[in-house]
């Protein structure tokens, strides 16, 4: 005869753990089970898609609340964890280079000069907070693109980065006396790159 081992038993206590779904999933499940509009689930998507975060019921329900903060629908009542969460990825969200390119309705090639001009210039801003290194890039970018008209205003730029325009005009001339380099590195970038 075999000797085969033991057949474990099972109680109600130890049952098959649940699959765990990823964010999107998780996303898309809450916005259905709330009713909500396609247009908050694709915002929800775009917002996840832009930002890396940890896979938790927390963070889904905080990108549900954070998008329809975005798109000014009526916000639902919210535990004080998803409320604080939802206002860390608003912060990170409104800080981004494309969001900021995108509230100030820059088009798809601005968009790329505020990057390159980005990877450019991090040598010398690297030691700032992330979202005044965003705002720096995006002023500067902007300035070279509307120079006849004068550039962004450095107030709008730090208002949309949630941000202080002191701060955001302090870190700009710290980095003025490069700004005859910075801006031959981004022509030379641009002329070696698309000939």
């Amino acid at each position: 005869m075999i000797n085969r081992p033991p057949v474990p038993k099972f109680s109600d206590g130890c049952s098959t753990p649940k699959r765990s779904s990823d964010l999107l999933e998780e996303v898309s499940h809450l916005v259905f089970k709330m009713n909500l509009d396609d247009a908050i689930e694709k915002k929800a998507i775009a917002i996840l898609s832009d930002l890396t975060l940890p896979n938790t019921s927390f963070h889904a329900q905080a990108i549900v609340h954070c998008a329809m903060r975005e798109l000014n629908y009526p916000l639902p009542k919210a535990d004080a964890k998803v409320e604080y969460l939802s206002k860390c990825i608003q912060n990170q969200y409104s800080s981004l280079i494309s969001t900021l390119c995108q509230k100030l309705k820059l088009n798809s090639k601005s968009t790329k000069v505020c990057h390159v001009l980005h990877q450019q210039i991090s040598p010398l801003i690297n030691k700032l907070p992330q979202p005044l290194q965003n705002a720096i890039s995006v002023k500067i970018a902007t300035d070279i693109i509307y120079l006849k008209q004068g550039g962004v205003n450095a107030k709008i730029i730090a208002q949309i980065a949630n941000i202080k325009a002191d701060q955001l005009q302090l870190s700009l001339n710290r980095i003025k006396p490069f700004a005859c380099k910075i801006i031959q590195d981004l022509f030379s970038y641009f002329n070696n790159n698309f000939k």
